[in-house]
């Protein structure tokens, strides 16, 4: 009989950070979180760690594996997220499209990545109409920007950026 493989290693729990006199004060972000997943890659070098008191702007290529910390304070802890990016790339990780209720009843992941836009315009067009059925308009809350999509550019042709 064949010995039995070894288990693989648990990776190591994230150290805790240190308490913060008060932690709703700043924001850190940490850049190549050490990890797996960086161990793996033998380009990537030391971690940097980044603490951004309030009001202050962090720039970063989003493209570089990174994470903020939490906050742990009892407060409400504000901050504007901003990304410079493509008009086609729409952050997946950090924002989620809603879905319907019957969504969750797809038979298999293939098929709900297949439908889920699709899906989340028909959960537009439900609160739409639940939004019309209590006497409400769609149109006084929607945008009357038009732009010709992929382009960005207005009614006349001309390159608004």
């Amino acid at each position: 009989p064949e010995p039995e493989p070894e288990p693989e290693p648990e990776p190591e729990p994230e150290p805790e950070p240190e308490p913060d006199p008060d932690p709703n004060a700043r924001i850190r972000i940490t850049v190549a979180v050490d990890d797996w997943r960086i161990d793996a890659c033998r380009w990537v070098g030391d971690v940097f760690r980044a603490e951004a008191r309030a009001g202050a702007a962090v720039i970063f290529d989003l493209r570089m594996l990174h994470r903020g910390g939490a906050n742990k304070s009892s407060q409400r802890r504000p901050m504007m997220y901003l990304s410079y990016v493509h008009e086609w790339w729409v952050d997946r990780v950090n924002f989620n499209d809603k879905q319907t209720r019957n969504f969750d009843d797809l038979a298999s992941p293939e098929m709900k990545k297949l439908l889920s836009r699709q899906d989340t315009r028909t959960y537009t067009e439900l609160l739409e109409a639940e939004l019309i059925a209590k006497g409400g308009d769609p149109l006084f809350l929607q945008s009357n920007y038009k732009y010709a999509k992929n382009n960005y550019k207005d009614a006349r042709g001309e390159k608004k950026y």
